[in-house]
């Protein structure tokens, strides 16, 4: 496999440590067990049973996508909780072909055809969207107005097409 090309069904399967997902990421270790422990990053580890019988914790490909977004907006500025929002909208969902969209669609965890996928959050208006390029300019004055301070705006492509290869480089593996 290419690195950067993991198949999507293996972005389901719990494979990574947050030691690993922290360097792929750039986030700290410390913080992102702190995301953890207070529910804010999805996926099977919340599950009381297996932490309470010592099964070491491994994340999928899609948690790492969402803790990227979250490690990108704090630095911003931006709060976990709000963070974890976005980053859970974009690693987490996803929708088939939209008249809205002119027939494009998303996988959960992936980006549109077009050139460019963004994530366009406003922590004061508590508002997220996942636009394709030619939908930027309208989401971000959807987003925030003429008179918000802060609107994020990420290149889901660059996590997208990034994170998975730096996975497998964290842990010493090819793809």
């Amino acid at each position: 496999k290419e690195l950067a090309m993991i198949e999507q069904e293996d972005f389901h399967t719990p494979r990574w440590t947050v030691g690993v997902i922290a360097k792929a990421t750039g986030g700290n270790v410390h913080t992102i067990r702190n995301w953890i422990q207070k529910g804010l990053i999805t996926g099977p580890h919340n599950n009381p049973e297996v932490r309470a019988i010592g099964i070491p914790t491994l994340f999928t490909t899609n948690a790492a996508l969402q803790i990227a977004v979250m490690v990108a907006m704090n630095q911003d500025g931006i709060s976990a909780e709000f963070a974890s929002k976005a980053g859970t909208k974009f690693a987490h969902t996803g929708h088939g072909p939209s008249e809205h969209l002119d027939g494009a669609s998303r996988s959960v965890g992936g980006v549109y055809a077009d050139p460019y996928t963004w994530l366009v959050a406003c922590p004061s208006t508590a508002r997220i969207e996942i636009v394709r390029s030619k939908d930027l300019e309208a989401a971000i004055h959807r987003a925030g107005g003429p008179y918000v301070s802060q609107v994020c705006v990420l290149n889901l492509d660059f996590i997208h097409g990034s994170i998975p290869s730096r996975l497998f480089a964290a842990n010493g593996m090819r793809g």
